[in-house]
């Protein structure tokens, strides 16, 4: 049962590694990806080639390109 657990935390520890968190405050309706989002704070994940927005029980998803670049 420990085995199991501490394989579970080291896979999300791992997964979340990769993964990009930013919050944002939207101050008016807003569309992402198919889902119309309403003025208010929420969590914005980047991991590989998708973007999610949480914000409580709504949620969406989009595909994003991620670049790196030498000036801002």
């Amino acid at each position: 049962m420990l085995r199991n657990v501490l394989l579970f935390s080291m896979v999300v520890g791992l997964a979340s590694a990769n993964a990009k968190t930013y919050t944002m405050n939207l101050f008016q309706p807003a569309m992402f990806g198919s889902t119309e989002l309403k003025p208010g704070a929420y969590k914005l994940d980047v991991t590989d080639q998708k973007a999610t927005v949480r914000n409580g029980k709504l949620q969406g998803e989009c595909p994003v390109k991620v670049e790196t670049s030498e000036k801002k």
